[in-house]
């Protein structure tokens, strides 16, 4: 199935510049030739060409996202930039470009899919439902994948990649994705270092009748944990609990009054003192919030690439925007219960605005991946568990799950190595304890830590390397 895809003009106005003499020239090509699934990010790609150079603002908008990004624009040269939209059931994508002249505007009507699309690039096969693409339609940002399920492609098609494209791929891989490269015995370097799971979903297919079948055979990695999961780790947030301070100062401010003699006071100035004390506690958090995150980590024991999924939540403590500090990871996060993702990008970098009120909570995702040297080594062979700590510096204490018992794993010294051996009976459960034993379910053997190195309410799962991980450059 091929993706379609068809580009209105708004209503009302022209597809042509809509200032000859100042406003810039406006192309936009989705990733993917368009093929999208409801709620996830695709890409897209735009060039403005400009007459004169100019500053110019470039938003684009859906009913789930919007993405505020400021380019400066030289004389008579293209400027291409891939920006990151997430649709909703519409499938409709709104660009604006503002600072030169009047508005040039573009609406987008993306062609929407079911998730788990499989991309083939590559002559000579046909699977059920694939999207045949060519190697530009390939998305440059990695956070574009996120319709994806599975990519099939040859050698050439791989080589005719752009490096940004590569790159998109490689981070696919390392998110655990499901790539093929057929007609090829090999798996291109640079997919081998970054595939994550241990490397067991890339896999290199000589023959072109084993690919259905090496497709089946290769399964899918293990969901992260969502957002209703990751809440139970973020918890209430201290801008709800400070509010409730103040309002329990309110309620004792008043009880004092009463105390002193409220009753030769007059009506006016209990009034008038309470009034100033209630609006001097909403003014003074106007423009605050409150951030909280909670991050839970998965890895593969020999592997420093990591999964992550962060959950932001902002605590309102009063009414206006809040900005938070994304750390410019150039992704879009997915906003939870009804809210809105609004990215700004800007010299001072990416910041999520989130509108506020008071008492108000918003809940922010992100999946990621990053590269990390694994605090433990975590093996399982020959019907054994042995963990040992390369270093540098003591490891944290955790805990381990082997076959349903929980061990409790302690601190280790640089080359020291540990063997379970009776399990705890009192094991503090907390809220990671018990998302882990979820998602230790699934799993033979796996470790729990503490991960300093994501921030201070952030949880590493550490697992042994998948059995056939050297399958994957096979």
């Amino acid at each position: 199935m091929r993706g379609g895809l068809a580009v209105l003009a708004a209503a009302g106005l022209s597809l042509l510049p809509l200032a000859a003499a100042a406003a810039p020239q406006l192309r936009a090509l989705p990733a993917w030739e368009g093929a999208v699934a409801a709620g996830r990010v695709t890409e897209i790609r735009v060039t403005l060409r400009s007459p004169t150079a100019v500053d110019v603002l470039l938003s684009a908008t859906t009913p789930l996202a919007s993405i505020e990004q400021p380019l400066r624009l030289e004389a008579d040269t293209p400027t291409d930039v891939a920006v990151p939209v997430r649709v909703d059931g519409s499938g409709i994508v709104e660009l604006v470009v503002t600072g030169a002249g009047e508005p040039v505007l573009r609406e987008l009507a993306l062609s929407l899919h079911k998730p788990g699309i499989t991309v083939v690039a590559f002559d000579g096969v046909t699977l059920p439902d694939a999207l045949s693409v060519g190697a530009p339609a390939f998305a440059k940002l990695p956070q574009a994948y996120e319709s994806v399920r599975t990519v099939v492609l040859d050698a050439r098609r791989y080589d005719a990649l752009e490096p940004a494209q590569a790159g998109a791929l490689a981070a696919f891989a390392s998110r655990c994705g499901r790539i093929a490269l057929a007609g090829t015995n090999t798996v291109p370097v640079r997919l081998q270092e970054a595939a994550g799971c241990g490397g067991r979903f890339v896999r290199a297919v000589a023959n072109n009748d084993d690919l259905a079948s090496a497709l089946d055979s290769l399964g899918d990695a293990a969901a992260m944990p969502g957002p209703s999961a990751l809440a139970s780790l973020a918890g209430s947030g201290s801008g709800l609990r400070s509010w409730w301070s103040v309002s329990i100062f309110l309620l004792l401010y008043c009880g004092v009054l009463v105390a002193l003699g409220i009753r030769r006071a007059s009506a006016a100035a209990l009034i008038t003192t309470t009034a100033v004390t209630v609006a001097l506690s909403l003014l003074i958090g106007v423009r605050g919030g409150s951030a909280s995150r909670a991050t839970w980590t998965v890895m593969h024991n020999g592997s420093d690439i990591a999964r992550e999924a962060t959950l932001l939540r902002i605590s309102g403590t009063g009414r206006g925007d809040v900005a938070v500090a994304t750390g410019n990871t150039g992704l879009l996060p997915e906003a939870v219960s009804g809210n809105r993702a609004n990215l700004r990008r800007g010299d001072d970098g990416e910041q999520l605005i989130i509108p506020q009120r008071l008492f108000s909570v918003a809940d922010f995702l992100v999946r990621s991946t990053r590269q990390v040297s694994p605090p433990l080594q975590l093996t399982h062979e020959g019907g054994q568990v042995r963990v040992l700590n390369p270093g540098p510096g003591t490891s944290p204490a955790g805990l381990l799950d082997w076959r349903g018992d929980v061990y409790t794993l302690p601190r280790l010294k640089t080359g020291a190595a540990w063997m379970p051996d009776q399990p705890a009976t009192d094991v503090d459960q907390h809220s990671a304890f018990r998302l882990w034993r979820r998602q230790a379910a699934l799993q033979e053997v796996s470790a729990l830590l503490p991960d300093a190195t994501a921030g201070d309410n952030a949880w590493l799962m550490l697992l042994p390397a998948p059995p056939n991980a050297q399958r994957a450059a096979q």
